[in-house]
């Protein structure tokens, strides 16, 4: 009976944290995917921003490979001169957000580009942040 009550208790505390890890386990899959994700080639000169990430939606779709990627600072007018060559969809949005004074978020569904962060922010967000 011991063994019975054990088990449905290690069952219950097993199935709560796979609930509550959920989220992580996306932002995991999703931190994968933007690191397997290749772009041979990115050419951009002085290239807004928009246009930019909508390049970078684009080369990065391949059958289920497809990721979201969201600009959350709409009034962010930086254009972007840069070339880049066999990095991931992970460090090109990196350079990217560093050049637009932006970092990047990832989320469960999404990558997010926007203004960094504040650490009251952050604790309050619970955002993991890809770098």
């Amino acid at each position: 009976m011991k063994t019975v009550a054990l088990l449905l208790l290690a069952f219950f505390f097993a199935a709560s944290a796979i609930a509550v890890d959920g989220g992580l386990a996306k932002k995991i899959t999703l931190l994968r995917k933007i690191d397997a994700i290749k772009i041979p080639e990115l050419k951009l000169q002085d290239e807004p921003l928009e246009n930019a990430l909508k390049t970078l939606s684009n080369m990065a779709e391949s059958g289920s490979n497809s990721v979201n990627i969201v600009l959350m600072d709409a009034d962010n007018k930086s254009r972007l001169t840069l070339n880049l060559k066999n990095v991931t969809l992970r460090q090109a949005l990196n350079y990217v957000a560093q050049l637009s004074g932006l970092a990047v978020y990832v989320e469960d569904e999404a990558v997010f580009l926007r203004k960094p962060i504040t650490e009251n922010e952050g604790a309050s967000r619970g955002g993991a942040k890809s770098r």
